[in-house]
């Protein structure tokens, strides 16, 4: 060896380890970062949802159709937990959007409302009334009562000593209930109903008002029976005239109007009645 390479064999020596040392830190990083690059990769195709999105950008206040709506999948880590699944889609058709969305962007509980109802004004026809009253019970409906229903309200008082529930108005309709109304929870969960508002005539409404201050009101659901029996069954429990909850229903004629008297003996100069 000469003298030339004595010379740089040191060098050679002492370079040659740090560039191993560097070449191998390359390789195993290079390796580490594609394992998890492969990782991630492989989580998020095995973890994909769907999701319900805008198919195209809205304004806030737009009434959403299946027109409006679109499907995406993304990652679940992506997807907010407010978001709605593929099989919701029929429980966001004619809610409103609260804000402006933009195409593609997930639709979410939180930028949906239902729709504001009509005034109760606007839902009357001339002559009628909405009148709001508590029922304690709704027969076997599990507070499912909801508006355009038809319902039979009863009437449970004490009269002369006894408790007595009989028919007080026949085929009413619900115009609205105390239970909230649809929006998107969906979870199943339903409120009880404890007030309903009806839509009632004038005299219907005195006879609700007196039921609810001296009576317990009961709503009963019903289907709407057009036949002339049932016709002519309402007639007759709507002509009662009366001006107390007693007289409502049949049991006792209305003040100041008690019947003619019984007669038990008269002729043409004298006449004697039955005194009570």
């Amino acid at each position: 060896m000469d003298k030339k390479q004595e010379k740089w064999l040191p060098l050679v020596k002492r370079l040659a380890l740090p560039l191993l040392l560097g070449l191998g830190t390359v390789v195993g990083v290079h390796h580490y970062l594609t394992g998890r690059i492969e990782a991630i990769d492989a989580q998020s195709q095995t973890d994909m949802v769907t999701r319900i999105v805008a198919i195209e950008s809205l304004p806030a206040g737009t009434v959403l159709s299946f027109d409006h709506l679109s499907l995406r999948d993304m990652p679940k880590a992506w997807a907010s937990a407010d978001s709605f699944e593929a099989e919701q889609v029929q429980a966001l058709e004619g809610l409103v959007l609260t804000e402006d969305v933009i195409s593609g962007q997930p639709l979410t509980r939180s930028i949906l409302q239902s729709p504001t109802p009509p005034a109760l004004s606007q839902q009357l026809a001339p002559g009628r009334r909405a009148v709001t009253i508590p029922v304690d019970h709704v027969s076997s409906l599990s507070g499912r009562l909801e508006a355009e229903d038809l319902i039979d309200l009863y009437v449970t008082f004490t009269h002369q000593g006894q408790r007595v529930t009989t028919l007080l108005v026949s085929a009413v309709k619900v115009l609205a209930t105390d239970r909230t109304g649809r929006s998107y929870d969906y979870a199943g969960s339903e409120g009880s109903v404890t007030s309903v508002t009806l839509d009632v005539s004038a005299n219907e409404a005195v006879k609700l008002v007196s039921a609810n201050q001296a009576g317990t009101l009961t709503a009963v659901l019903r289907i709407d029976e057009t036949s002339v029996a049932g016709q002519a069954a309402q007639a007759r429990h709507g002509s009662v005239k009366a001006n107390h909850l007693a007289g409502f229903v049949g049991l006792a004629p209305s003040f100041g109007e008690a019947g003619p008297p019984n007669i038990i003996y008269g002729d043409s100069g004298a006449v004697m009645e039955q005194l009570p």
